[in-house]
């Protein structure tokens, strides 16, 4: 999602009233707070653990928010979970040591897929932090990847295409089990996609679309082609020319197909990470993209998940886990310092302080 994407969104989720009662209030409310980050800078992040230290706050790893949850008699007062996604290097270089200073916890989610590849943590690293007892490690999948779930064409991989890391274009469009984890080539075309445990299913295409797009690219200049004029209209009029040469009927995957590729996104990231870390339960899991399923949901449930970590989209009535899966809501790290207490800051200057960030430096968390 786009910057202004995502502030239209922030701003139809204030007008809503989904966010916690602390944004907009100044008062805690009766949810427990979770934040979530994904790069972190140390400036930022120290100035977060400063605010919720000066004014007394915990972090909870997921057995004490599940304890939160289930106990509404004894709650520690002022609680808050802090997580953090994907296992990027900063988990290990920035917050880590600053998680130790202040003697706080925090829960990071792992796609085991990506382990210890370039801008990733390793397992040596994770293996440190899990027994410090500092970081939490739980599920986020095991490859965070993306599906086709139609055949439209919405871009063309090309030198300035944005994303932040790769499983953000990997497009699984086969359900291979030998997945390629480089960047796409050149010209590749990017369909209308989905998170790879929403509820779509994949989009299965042939192959020879994509090779045409990128054989063209290569005999035409490579990287030097995207220079030209109106690039995209001509790879556009490779593929529809493809098309039209090679018509054929739209292609997806079977129910049962779409499940049991589910099943291996849910239940490889629990077993890889119980293996790699002694005396670990992997009981939490968190949606890539943010964007839940029902059937994800399902096999949680069935691989003995007991807490899920989604977006903005969590209803309070769903936090008790009255049916073995409990579900808690989470906003990004910046609304740390919207907490009440001593230099809570206003809003304003929080969304202005984000979206100066972002058109700077792109995601940061």
């Amino acid at each position: 999602m786009g910057f202004a994407g995502e502030i239209i969104q922030m701003t139809g989720s204030m007008l809503k009233g989904d966010y916690f009662d602390f944004v907009m209030k100044n008062r805690l409310g009766d949810a427990l707070p979770v934040f979530t980050y994904h790069r972190v800078t140390n400036p930022l992040f120290k100035a977060h653990l400063e605010h919720l230290r000066r004014n007394g706050y915990r972090t909870l790893n997921t057995e004490e928010a599940l304890q939160w949850l289930s106990n509404t008699a004894s709650r520690p007062e002022k609680a808050v979970v802090l997580t953090l996604d994907d296992g990027l290097t900063e988990l290990y270089t920035v917050a880590y040591p600053l998680l130790r200073d202040y003697a706080m916890k925090a829960v990071a989610f792992l796609a085991p897929a990506w382990i210890g590849r370039d801008g990733l943590v390793d397992w040596p690293q994770i293996q440190e932090m899990h027994r410090s007892g500092t970081v939490d490690f739980q599920a986020h999948s095991y490859f965070h990847s993306r599906i086709p779930i139609s055949p439209k064409i919405i871009d063309f991989f090309h030198p300035g295409y944005r994303y932040h890391q790769p499983w953000e274009v990997i497009q699984d469009s086969r359900g291979s089990e030998d997945r390629d984890y480089s960047l796409p080539d050149w010209g590749t075309p990017l369909y209308s996609s989905a998170s790879g445990v929403s509820d779509e299913r994949r989009y299965v295409d042939d192959g020879g679309l994509a090779d045409q797009c990128v054989d063209y690219v290569k005999t035409h200049g490579g990287e030097t082609f995207f220079r030209k004029a109106q690039w995209r209209q001509k790879l556009r009029y490779v593929a529809r020319t493809y098309r039209n040469a090679y018509p054929s009927e739209e292609s997806y995957e079977t129910t049962e197909e779409q499940a049991a590729r589910i099943r291996r996104e849910v239940e490889l990231p629990k077993k890889i990470i119980e293996e790699k870390l002694s005396d670990k339960e992997v009981t939490a899991f968190a949606y890539p993209f943010y964007e839940r399923s029902h059937t994800a949901d399902t096999l949680l449930r069935q691989c003995g998940y007991r807490l899920v970590f989604g977006g903005m989209d969590i209803n309070p009535s769903e936090t008790i886990p009255d049916d073995g899966l409990a579900y808690l809501k989470r906003i990004t790290g910046d609304f740390v310092m919207r907490l009440p207490g001593e230099g809570r800051k206003a809003l304003f200057r929080l969304l202005w302080a984000k979206a100066t960030r972002r058109l700077t430096r792109g995601l940061e968390y």
